[in-house]
């Protein structure tokens, strides 16, 4: 039997079976198979979950998943509005744009760490953020899950902004961010770019 690339050992598989035939009445309880791993019975569904006792406290985590600091460089442009009635506004970028380098540092963490951080998922570009742990219950992560759900946050100017959060094995990223693709040697390359400063 396999779970997420893990597998249960015959052995785990047969204790659980023998819980079921043991308790047949017993409509919720957990058992743990090892490797981190619970089989979880909610009434008539068998589900997998990790062990309370191997779910990484936050500090462990962060410990373990040191940060990763990237830069990019941006570019800055000036904006002037014609004031003539029958043009629209205009955007000139200047001809010597100023460069800059900005730093952020990237955090791989849980949902736990950051459930009442805002997140805006890609659909609801323009729209208000919403909470990460009502985005996971929106997204129908069951409740015991969303607390070890991972999520990519960055530090700018010392407050965390959440830049994607993994879905069903998928990363959403925030629609304040965006990937681009580029080729080199014939390889893909993604790059997480802010999208709004």
């Amino acid at each position: 039997m396999k779970m997420k690339g893990h597998s249960l050992p015959y052995d785990q598989l047969q204790r659980v079976c023998q819980q079921l035939m043991d308790y047949p009445d017993h409509q919720k309880w957990t058992l743990n198979v090892g490797k981190g791993w619970n089989v979880i019975r909610e009434g008539g569904t068998l589900d997998f979950g990790l062990a309370s006792s191997d779910v990484v406290s936050d500090a462990d985590f962060e410990k373990k998943n040191p940060p990763t600091v990237l830069s990019w460089t941006t570019t800055t442009t000036t904006t002037t509005t014609n004031h003539q009635a029958d043009l629209p506004d205009a955007i000139q970028i200047t001809k010597s744009p100023q460069m800059t380098t900005a730093t952020t540092e990237f955090f791989l963490s849980t949902g736990r760490h950051g459930s009442t951080w805002l997140f805006t998922p890609p659909w609801r570009s323009g729209h208000s953020p919403v909470k990460v742990k009502d985005f996971l219950r929106g997204q129908k992560i069951p409740l015991h899950l969303r607390k070890s759900t991972p999520l990519i946050y960055a530090t700018t100017g010392g407050n965390p902004t959440v830049v994607a959060i993994l879905v069903e094995g998928k990363w959403i990223v925030d629609a304040h961010f965006g990937l681009e693709q580029q080729q080199a040697g014939g390889e893909t390359i993604q790059i997480l770019l802010p999208t709004e400063l």
